[in-house]
């Protein structure tokens, strides 16, 4: 019996001794974010907002196109030579043209068009930057909740040692007959206890590591062991002032930020559509030239006296026909249903709802800042109360382990001392790691680093 508990105790307590990549907090941060498919899809649209920014900017330029016509009459049609019509079975005729169109004056439409679409671009960078902020925090605590389920099992661990030791010990106290012979099967009822709390251990650390993977959209067969050392886990003083944070905060927030750009290009909408009230002044220009199957040059006269006639070769036409054109289009809008109007009236509410969502964006800050550094606080007390209760609970296991092995006290006062120590260091880590997440949110809030 002794030889086959020695066996599953050292099965137990290595369940990962073959070396494997491991994942520190930084690595599996930027693999989430590389991965991530809505960080992707807000990538993808700030390239379109790229391509609107960059198209606004070149319908400065002006228009430009190209026109080619052909014509087939049939019976009576203009002759272009004599300038009279005539019959004819059928004559074929081109025309050829380049038009050109440059915007003078358009009520600073364009302007403001441009001006929105590049704040629009900026906004849209800043929620990609939202995204993988959210990102960052999600792994943080997924990390944190991964290495406190691993603390868990090695806390299950050591309990399960200290129940094979106290095993041994007790075989050496039936000997001398301090105890009595069936306190061996209390102990051994307490091993197989100690073993199904470390199958449950290890299956919450398991299930920890495969919402870890499920976060950074990596194959949930891979095998993922993630760095257990704690180097890459700051601990630092927590900055609890409220006004600095918030001053800090305000600034670099990707939703603030974003808010302020949305409001921004709100306005600029205002001011297109206002533009777009004004009449508008072009410039064009055209250069044309044609081309008649039945223009023909007058040659001689037959002896009948009439005119004998060539056709005009196609070059010469198109030389000879070319011509060019200047002027000024202005466009008065009068009535067009009140759709301009109505558009103006639309963006003029949007910017209203604009400016709110920015002041519900900041009001939201503030308040997300204040529980933050509550969170902390209450945290921080959670945790110093946590180890003073282990620190407690270890001084009387201590004590209870020595009346324990000079026969004062029986083995269940003994494993009940030992069932607190344990439950004791378990609030231990998880006071830990709940302390170091919710300082990772208030370093967030303070534009530090998460790993």
């Amino acid at each position: 019996m002794k030889k086959k508990i020695t066996t599953i105790f050292f099965l137990l307590i290595a369940p990962y001794t073959f070396s494997q990549s491991v994942w520190n907090l930084q690595k599996c941060v930027q693999y989430a974010i590389e991965n991530n498919l809505q960080l992707k899809q807000s990538i993808v649209n700030s390239k379109i907002a790229e391509v609107n920014y960059n198209q606004a900017q070149l319908s400065y330029l002006p228009s430009l196109s190209g026109n080619v016509t052909q014509y087939f009459n049939f019976g009576r049609s203009l002759n272009v030579t004599s300038n009279s019509y005539e019959n004819s079975k059928s004559v074929s005729s081109n025309t050829f043209s380049l038009n050109s169109n440059v915007p003078l004056f358009s009520g600073l439409t364009k302007h403001n068009q441009v001006a929105q679409t590049h704040l629009d671009l900026q906004a849209s960078q800043f929620d990609a930057e939202k995204i993988k902020n959210d990102i960052a925090l999600n792994v943080a605590a997924y990390y944190l909740s991964s290495l406190n389920a691993w603390e868990q099992l090695k806390i299950m661990q050591r309990q399960i040692q200290i129940t094979f030791l106290q095993k041994t010990q007790t075989e050496k106290l039936i000997k001398a007959g301090v105890v009595a012979e069936i306190s061996i099967k209390d102990i051994e009822a307490t091993y197989a206890n100690d073993a199904m709390n470390i199958v449950t251990a290890q299956n919450n650390y398991d299930v920890a590591i495969l919402n870890l993977k499920r976060l950074m959209n990596i194959d949930v067969s891979q095998f993922v062991m993630i760095d257990t050392s704690n180097q890459n886990i700051s601990n630092a003083e927590a900055d609890m002032d409220f006004n600095r944070t918030f001053s800090v905060a305000v600034t670099l927030q990707p939703t603030i930020k974003s808010q302020q750009l949305k409001f921004k290009s709100a306005q600029h909408t205002i001011q297109y559509y206002k533009g777009a009230l004004f009449p508008t002044l072009s410039l064009f220009g055209t250069l044309r030239t044609s081309y008649s199957s039945a223009a023909k040059n007058i040659v001689g006269l037959d002896a009948n006296g009439n005119f004998i006639t060539e056709k005009i070769k196609f070059e010469t036409q198109i030389d000879k026909n070319y011509g060019k054109s200047i002027g000024l289009d202005l466009s008065i809008p009068i009535n067009n249903g009140f759709q301009t109007r109505s558009a103006l009236k639309r963006s003029e509410l949007q910017a209203i709802n604009a400016k709110i969502n920015l002041q519900i964006a900041e009001k939201q800050l503030q308040q997300d800042i204040a529980q933050a550094l509550l969170n902390v606080k209450a945290a921080a007390a959670k945790q110093e109360a946590a180890k003073a209760l282990a620190l407690a609970q270890e001084s009387a296991f201590i004590a209870n382990t020595k009346k324990y092995e000079a026969g004062v006290i029986n083995f269940f006062d003994f494993n009940t001392s030992k069932n607190n120590l344990t439950k004791a260091l378990s609030d231990v880590s998880n006071a830990k790691f709940d302390y170091l997440f919710k300082v990772k949110i208030l370093d967030f809030y303070q534009g530090k680093n998460l790993y």
